[in-house]
């Protein structure tokens, strides 16, 4: 059992030896993946590798192409805000474009005090989400002062207050997908073949946390089993989910060493079944505890 998330105690080990027999049918245990998701490990793979190669560049670089982003994101929120106020699409014309010039001149110089650009994105969390709220605010409040005084009659004042929304959702989306791509790729070039291949079992939010909590640690976690079939196949948290029957098949495919349980939900004669089908496979099961669980003293 476990004391928390955080800190997993090995719960059944045996040694790693390969299953003598096998209480899963065969032709469940050799099935080849999903077509989805196969093509879901087959973007992440791409993903990876260019992610690899950013974490090369060197750091002013890496900043230049922030800001160049940002830049980006500053012209085509001003569009998107066009679209949504006047129901269409629409070319910026003349005195039109200094809702993108304002936009740029005025978010990079906040983005900077506020530290976005100091920020290693690949570690983005919540800190880092509350500098982008925070730098948001103030560039929507003072974004919406100067549309607002100008007084051009070709850029509605409502894209005054659009345009700054717009800008926030893409800036941190931005950020939330470099730090998930950057942040895998990263513990794979410091820790070459040590990390640990695992699958989580249990899909909800024990399982969830349980994912946040390794983000940084020395187990690479590839996929989700769970029970329930409107999940399997499906993508969470950017790693796909699995059925049961294929434990067999991913612990050769990805020579997993350690299977994580995070079910504290589920009933005891369930919870047997899982450990009867995984112990002859010859990985390590650990157990987790809910959050409820730690909360109350039950662990």
């Amino acid at each position: 059992m476990v004391r928390g998330a955080g800190h997993i105690s090995r719960g059944d080990d045996l040694p790693r030896t390969r299953p003598i027999t096998t209480i899963m049918p065969e032709a469940a245990a050799t099935q080849d993946p999903p077509r989805g998701v196969a093509d879901i490990e087959r973007r992440r793979a791409v993903v990876e590798r260019v992610a690899a190669r950013v974490l090369d560049f060197p750091r002013p670089l890496k900043r230049a192409l922030a800001v160049g982003m940002d830049c980006c994101f500053c012209a085509l929120a001003v569009y998107i805000a066009f679209y949504l106020r006047l129901d269409q699409w629409t070319t910026l014309r003349g005195l039109e474009w200094l809702a993108v010039i304002v936009s740029i001149f005025l978010a990079i110089p906040i983005f900077i005090v506020s530290g976005l650009y100091r920020a290693i994105f690949r570690y983005a969390g919540v800190v880092a989400m509350i500098s982008i709220v925070q730098a948001a605010l103030v560039y929507g409040v003072l974004y919406a002062a100067i549309i607002t005084i100008i007084q051009i009659d070709t850029i509605p004042r409502t894209v005054g207050l659009i345009q700054p929304v717009v800008l926030f959702l893409l800036v941190a989306a931005s950020r939330a997908a470099t730090a998930w791509a950057l942040g895998g790729a990263y513990m794979r070039l410091i820790n070459p073949g040590k990390r640990k291949a695992v699958m989580i079992y249990g899909a909800g939010s024990a399982g969830r946390q349980l994912h946040q909590a390794l983000g940084s640690s020395d187990m690479r976690v590839m996929g989700f089993i769970d029970d329930a079939e409107a999940l399997q196949g499906q993508l969470m948290m950017g790693q796909p989910v699995y059925s049961p029957a294929e434990i067999e098949a991913l612990v050769e495919k990805h020579e997993l060493t350690d299977i994580l349980l995070a079910i504290p939900s589920v009933s005891r004669k369930r919870r047997t079944q899982i450990l009867e089908l995984i112990r002859p496979l010859g990985v390590a099961i650990r157990t987790v505890p809910g959050v409820d669980d730690v909360a109350r003293g039950r662990v």
